[in-house]
């Protein structure tokens, strides 16, 4: 059981939520987010200057990235290490 090969240290540290851009799902998150967090996607999509397909597709996923953080933080959503940790 992971919880079990944790240290006390290791439980003590600060948790932050991370998502590697390349696991997105743009769908799962927009209908988390909703139209104001899709509305805030879309600005900082319109913002990217052009760019190689492949890393414009980085950046979008950066940016979706970003904001389902944004999300998960004002809305104290717990991480999975939290539960994790908690059981």
């Amino acid at each position: 059981m992971i919880r079990e090969e944790l240290t006390s240290d290791d439980r003590a540290i600060e948790v932050q939520h991370r998502i590697d851009p390349g696991f997105v799902n743009y769908r799962l998150i927009e209908t988390v987010v909703g139209p104001p967090g899709v509305a805030e996607i879309n600005r900082q999509i319109s913002l990217l200057p052009t760019l190689p397909d492949w890393l414009h597709r980085t950046r979008v996923g950066h940016i979706y990235t970003a904001v389902a953080l944004a999300f998960c933080e004002v809305f104290n959503i717990a991480s999975l290490r939290e539960v994790l940790a908690h059981g």
